[in-house]
């Protein structure tokens, strides 16, 4: 996450959870949607209060054995 030219990185770069193989199909063209929440980049009170906050994911799904 960026804000005022500083950045503030996630604790964890994992935000997702595990499923069984097969359950979830996804289809072409569809939208994701999620939360994060402040508390992943340090003080959650902190990153509430600043100013134009920018957040960046890249998102590399993988399957589960």
């Amino acid at each position: 996450m960026q804000s005022a030219g500083r950045t503030y990185p996630a604790q964890d770069e994992n935000f997702g959870y595990r499923i069984p193989r097969n359950d979830i199909r996804i289809p072409p063209g569809s939208t994701l949607k999620g939360f994060i929440g402040y508390a992943e980049f340090g003080n959650p009170a902190k990153i509430a209060a600043l100013t134009k906050r920018r957040l960046s994911v890249v998102i590399s799904p993988t399957v589960c054995e």
